[in-house]
């Protein structure tokens, strides 16, 4: 394996918040690193404070031609893509279900599902273009981590769709490590479900109002993420962060053995992914 003097990650949203101190964290490492946020006035000033081993990448994770263009540059710039923290994320823009005394909007009013767009659709297209990189190298090797959230492993009634973006990004991870654990690659892939943490998107008074001790420390969110970059055995962790305290969730238990059947590998023993998929394709073309 390479020294970590000879590594580079590509952080999406690294210009603040969790990105920027995992950013930190890993050219303490020697790392080369990329950022690729949407605010360009922060990138170039965290990259030019940061020094030659940052890349700024001025870009929006839910353009995937906009995410290949800066996986692509950050490959001329460091020769390879050994991690990738798809990490930015928004919280909602607007409130799904108001209280009925308040005015609805009207039908023809679309749902703002930017929120959707950031933290689960922005996921897959990195973790797409990861696996692409990934592979470059002459035996596949990668590290894939996600940040989903606390709203990944609890519902939430007051933003239920940053909660089922984050829910999403838990499930998309933990099938995505089970099939590259099919592969025999050494590619991993694992999502962190932090609570509270001092950033930006929390500042105000979520932390003002919120006793010390539900506040989780960033060291420990790095200190997982590091966990990841040692150990190549963690795979398809959602690893819970909540105030000092890590719990490791695992997939619930399956209910049946026809639930286990369908989702536990039964069913994938008689239909092969690539059946599936053919279909699917079948189903979705009209019909004469």
């Amino acid at each position: 394996m390479a020294s970590d003097g000879d590594r580079a990650a590509l952080v999406t949203g690294g210009a603040s918040g969790l990105g920027l101190i995992v950013v930190e964290h890993l050219l303490q490492h020697q790392w080369n690193v990329t950022i690729f946020d949407f605010d360009a006035t922060a990138g170039k000033r965290e990259a030019t404070r940061l020094g030659e081993r940052v890349l700024f990448i001025q870009g929006d994770v839910t353009d995937y031609q906009s995410q290949a263009r800066a996986f692509r540059d950050t490959f001329e710039k460091w020769g390879r893509i050994d991690l990738v923290f798809a990490n930015a994320g928004i919280s909602e823009r607007e409130e799904f279900a108001p209280p009925a005394a308040q005015p609805e909007a009207t039908e023809s009013t679309t749902p703002d599902t930017s929120v959707i767009d950031v933290c689960l659709v922005g996921v897959i297209y990195s973790a797409k273009l990861a696996l692409q990189y990934f592979r470059k190298r002459p035996s596949s090797y990668g590290r894939l981590v996600v940040t989903s959230s606390q709203a990944g492993i609890y519902s939430s009634d007051t933003h239920p769709l940053y909660s089922a973006a984050k829910f999403g990004a838990v499930a998309f991870v933990r099938g995505l490590s089970k099939r590259l654990r099919k592969s025999g690659e050494n590619i991993t892939a694992n999502v962190i479900c932090p609570g509270l943490v001092d950033t930006p998107m929390t500042a105000g008074p979520f932390i003002d109002n919120a006793p010390a001790e539900m506040i989780v420390p960033p060291s420990l969110v790095v200190q997982v993420i590091q966990s990841f970059l040692d150990d190549e055995s963690i795979t398809g962790q959602a690893v819970e962060i909540s105030g000092s305290e890590l719990i490791y969730r695992t997939d619930p238990e399956y209910a049946n053995a026809a639930a286990e059947y369908v989702l536990g590998g039964g069913y994938s023993k008689d239909t092969s992914p690539e059946d599936l998929i053919k279909f699917s394709q079948r189903s979705a073309q009209p019909r004469a």
